[in-house]
């Protein structure tokens, strides 16, 4: 798997109200739980941000006291989704009296294992040595990132393998 592959899960358990649940006439509390996984598919990365699809079944479980209200005690659920987030964020060293920021560079030791935007060829990919150690990048500007801070970036984000 590489980061344009996203599996994820979580199981969370509860305590809500008869107004949160949608149970009139009950000022009662109940313990409800939630078991949901699913899948990320990302796409290419643009300059900020990553777009991506996925999928995601879930299990609502509710006592037995709300049965006749939901349908049951376990009520599946399905969802396709559109998702978006950051490409990196940015760790650059700043002048004192500024704010700094984190820059976190996906680097790796094979090019061919690099998730890069489409036309990226891996045969003339930017490359440093640190510390003894050759990185491969994405592009120059990967590459002059990582080096205002390397120890940090790869502290951040390990190359891939």
């Amino acid at each position: 798997m590489n980061d344009r592959h996203s599996w994820f899960g979580r199981f969370e358990i509860a305590q809500k109200t008869g107004h949160d649940l949608g149970v009139p006439d009950t000022q009662e509390t109940f313990v409800v739980s939630k078991l949901q996984g699913g899948y990320a598919r990302y796409f290419s990365e643009g300059a900020e941000f990553k777009v991506g699809v996925g999928a995601a079944a879930s299990a609502g479980i509710v006592p037995e006291a709300l049965r006749s209200v939901y349908g049951g005690r376990v009520n599946p659920g399905f969802a396709v989704f559109l998702t978006v987030r950051p490409t990196m964020t940015s760790l650059v060293r700043s002048s004192p009296g500024e704010t700094s920021t984190m820059v976190m560079v996906q680097t790796a030791y094979d090019p061919a294992k690099l998730t890069c935007p489409a036309g990226f060829d891996p045969a003339h990919a930017p490359s440093t040595t640190y510390q003894g150690q050759r990185y491969f990048f994405c592009s120059a500007a990967d590459r002059d990132k990582f080096l205002t801070d390397p120890a940090m970036s790869l502290s951040m984000m390990p190359p891939k393998r």
